[in-house]
């Protein structure tokens, strides 16, 4: 995946609706596959006899991080698979920021996109911009990690659930309509989450 990402960020586009069309299925397959590995993770926690009453305060997570810590299994290999498939999301986030960084394109611009529409429409020649190298240091950096075999100490394991928090942020960013299901609404709780969605995506570039 990270040598077809490498490509894509290299490829000569000339018009908008080549690179626009990249984007838009980065999102759809960030969002779709993001809000599946987060269920994943948690069918993979240790049941509790309240689960279904549980609820979850983005505005603490510190006090979250340990109920999740005390709740994950013994073997905890199923939820590192399914974080280490969420680095592939992580990825692409890294592809989209590029693309929009060397093309120009705005937040608004993406939105209003959609494949349906009149190829004219994006028919206009694009020009590349000065932008940092392609670089995902996190996915690289996750290729040279050896220890994927042996089971997680205290450090690991707190580690994990971390992931999970920021990568979970990260999915509240792009389905809003979630965090208003999962969380009290809140100008505070907002902010939280687009501050924790920045911070994965500045560790992921």
């Amino acid at each position: 995946m990270l040598y077809l990402a490498d490509n894509l960020s290299y490829f000569p586009y000339q018009v908008q609706d080549e690179t626009l069309f990249i984007i838009h299925h980065i999102d759809i397959i960030i969002s779709t596959s993001g809000s599946n590995l987060l269920q994943l993770f948690r069918e993979g926690l240790i049941k509790t006899g309240n689960e279904e009453k549980e609820t979850l305060d983005e505005e603490e997570d510190e006090e979250e991080a340990d109920a999740l810590e005390a709740r994950l299994p013994p073997q905890t290999r199923p939820l590192r698979d399914a974080m280490r498939q969420a680095r592939g999301c992580l990825l692409l986030l890294v592809l989209k920021q590029h693309l929009k960084q060397l093309y120009g394109f705005t937040d608004a611009k993406i939105n209003q996109y959609s494949p349906s529409e009149s190829v004219k429409v994006y028919e206009k020649a694009v020009s590349r911009r000065h932008a940092p190298i392609f670089e995902p240091k996190a996915t690289i950096a996750q290729l040279h990690d050896t220890n994927d075999d042996h089971e997680l100490d205290e450090r690991g394991r707190r580690r994990l659930v971390d992931d999970y928090l920021e990568f979970k942020q990260l999915m509240l960013k792009f389905d809003p309509e979630e965090e208003e299901d999962e969380e009290t609404p809140g100008a505070g709780a907002s902010a939280n989450a687009g501050t924790g969605a920045a911070g994965v995506a500045g560790a992921a570039a």
